[in-house]
C-alpha cells in the first residue's frame, strides 16, 4: 500500500505544478 500511496501523491504533485504553470501564465498574460 506504501508504494501506491507514493505513485498517488506524485500524480497529485505533477498536477499541482501544472496548475501552477498555467496559473502563472495567465497571471504574465494579465499583467501584459
Amino acid at each position: 500500500m506504501v508504494g501506491n500511496y507514493r505513485v498517488l501523491y506524485r500524480v497529485e504533485g505533477e498536477v499541482v505544478w501544472v496548475a501552477a504553470v498555467v496559473h502563472g501564465r495567465r497571471l504574465l498574460r494579465s499583467v501584459e
